[in-house]
């Protein structure tokens, strides 16, 4: 409508210059030499043909335009490479590469792309499929020609390339590819799960911890997600730390692993697979002390087994103060056989033989578990008992092994 009402002030305009001249260019005259031919004639007049001749221009060019883009049309038509046909091939091959038809996907989305008004999702799933047939160089010419073909697409191209290389175990790679996806969106969290994997892959244990909150301010993963992640990255640090630190002395393993604690999150300390790996490892460079505190602390919050065998096989400097505080939860916890096998083998630290005996007993009338049989056939042994002692090793191995079923063929 506006572009209408700026014609019509346009042809106001000219229409009254227009008259001007006719009213009073009557008495005008417009002369025109050429060599020895002059031609004179009325100003007004001479303006009329100027202006018809600027028509039929206009008026033929239309004309010429419109046979030409018809021809274009016809052409298309015969030979169906229009943008419907395009657009129906595009689709086709889409629906191929769903389907991980890669090789169709590739060939119909490539052939269609030139022809379709948005050929930028044609290349990027052409340049995935193309990935997918193990044709990396074909991949990154058709990456390049998507980042060609529009100014919009560069935060996908780059999530797609960034995939291909993390798929393709370029982990450097990948980040770099990341590193430019993270100028146009930083905090897209494909951009953060894949950071996550990549630096779970190169064991970059610093810049991981410096990952989680940052998932954890955009809820990019599940809050049990993110505790699994940060469960993994302090176990698997704390065991590497303690496989590095084997040819260091106990003095230095002790120190190491204090630092290593002391820069854990308290819920991760609290961990059965944590505490029970540093307390384990306590307990093997001799700080029992240490490794009690902690164990004792953890059970008063938490009932767990295998807390309860560390517990048992402690060498404290004084061997009654483990005792005195395991008899304590016999109060709450008197069916718990790993608290009864753990309370007879500190009561053969203080050599009270009978009692020990009588919590084995009792832990494997609860749950019959090898450790318990040996304990006790080993103690019964050294007190002089040998065929009781016998029997439990034989029971022991029974429970631990699978054997033939007995159906008399010793007799």
């Amino acid at each position: 409508m506006i572009r209408g009402l700026l014609s019509f002030c346009i042809f106001l305009v000219i229409g009254s210059i227009a008259y001007q001249v006719f009213e009073k260019g009557s008495n005008s005259y417009l002369l025109i030499v050429f060599n020895k031919t002059s031609i004179e004639m009325n100003l007004g007049f001479a303006l009329l043909i100027i202006f018809s001749l600027l028509f039929i221009k206009w008026l033929v060019t239309k004309f010429l335009r419109g046979s030409f883009d018809g021809v274009i049309y016809t052409k298309q038509k015969i030979f169906g490479v229009g943008d419907e046909k395009a657009q129906a091939k595009t689709v086709d091959g889409l629906i191929d590469f769903i389907e991980e038809n890669w090789a169709l996907a590739r060939k119909k989305l490539t052939q269609s792309a030139s022809k379709v008004k948005a050929p930028t999702i044609n290349y990027l799933a052409a340049a995935r499929s193309a990935y997918e047939l193990d044709d990396e160089q074909g991949a990154l010419e058709l990456l390049h020609k998507a980042e060609t073909s529009t100014d919009r697409g560069g935060l996908a191209i780059a999530l797609t390339q960034a995939r291909m290389q993390f798929g393709n175990k370029q982990y450097e790679q990948t980040l770099a590819t990341l590193e430019r996806a993270s100028n146009i969106s930083s905090e897209h969290p494909v951009i953060l799960n894949l950071r996550l994997e990549v630096y779970t892959q190169l064991k970059d244990w610093v810049k991981l911890k410096k990952l989680l909150p940052i998932l954890q301010k955009n809820n990019t993963v599940s809050i049990e997600k993110l505790h699994e992640i940060e469960l993994n990255l302090h176990r698997t640090q704390l065991t590497e730390q303690i496989e590095k630190q084997k040819a260091l002395s106990s003095d230095e393993k002790k120190q190491t692993l204090k630092t290593i604690w002391s820069q854990m999150p308290t819920h991760i300390q609290q961990e059965e697979c944590i505490l029970s790996v540093y307390c384990a490892e306590l307990m093997a460079i001799g700080a029992h002390d240490s490794a009690e505190k902690l164990l004792a602390t953890g059970l008063e919050k938490k009932w767990i087994g295998q807390w309860l065998d560390l517990y048992g096989l402690l060498l404290c400097s004084d061997a009654k103060r483990p005792l005195q505080t395991a008899e304590k939860w016999l109060g709450k916890h008197s069916d718990s056989a790993p608290l009864l096998l753990a309370l007879g083998r500190l009561c053969i630290q203080n050599q009270q033989w009978g009692r020990a005996v009588d919590f084995f007993e009792k832990s494997i009338a609860l749950y019959s578990r090898t450790e318990a049989y040996a304990e006790l056939a080993r103690l019964l042994d050294h007190m002089g008992e040998h065929q009781k002692s016998h029997a439990y090793y034989k029971q022991g191995l029974m429970k631990s092994s699978k054997v033939l079923i007995d159906k008399g063929y010793f007799k």
